[in-house]
């Protein structure tokens, strides 16, 4: 870990804190997260209701699962045959970047306990603050913007009540 005294979250000593990774392996890692993520969609798909439809509920995530998985698992195999950037990534500001992963995680078991708008409108606050946004204003116009959205997206205009 190298550490810069630029900008961003610093340490102790004032000091920005990077992560240096060497690239190829750092894209096979976020591949391989990806397509265990379409794993997981496609997994979920198979829970879901069947139909004779031309599209039942299960087809939406399938595909897109399935798509990732590929797309991913091919991306693994281009990084790791050493066609892919060379050189380090450098993270900045590593424990935001971890942290803001945990949230994401966690974000769909808390829904299921609590529900969609409990847990978004204290989640989205504290993913912005993760993220560096500062500012009270913007933190509250994104959490309103979230909560309209899924309100007129899921509620209103495709009939899916949220949980």
């Amino acid at each position: 870990m190298e550490t810069r005294t630029d900008r961003g979250a610093e340490d102790r000593h004032g000091r920005l804190v990077v992560l240096k990774l060497p690239t190829a392996w750092f894209e096979a890692v976020v591949f391989v997260a990806l397509a265990a993520t379409g794993l997981w969609f496609v997994i979920g798909a198979l829970d879901m209701p069947k139909s004779r439809a031309a599209f039942d509920p299960g087809t939406f995530p399938m595909l897109m699962g399935g798509g990732l998985m590929a797309c991913s698992l091919l991306q693994v195999i281009v990084s790791l045959r050493g066609r892919s950037a060379a050189g380090q990534t450098m993270i900045e500001r590593p424990l935001a970047v971890v942290t803001a992963a945990l949230l994401l995680a966690a974000f769909p078991h808390a829904i299921e306990a609590l529900g969609y708008y409990a847990v978004t409108i204290v989640w989205v606050p504290v993913l912005s603050l993760v993220a560096g946004l500062r500012s009270p204003v913007a933190i509250g116009i994104t959490t309103l913007i979230v909560l309209f959205l899924a309100k007129v997206v899921f509620e209103m205009t495709l009939g899916t009540p949220l949980p």
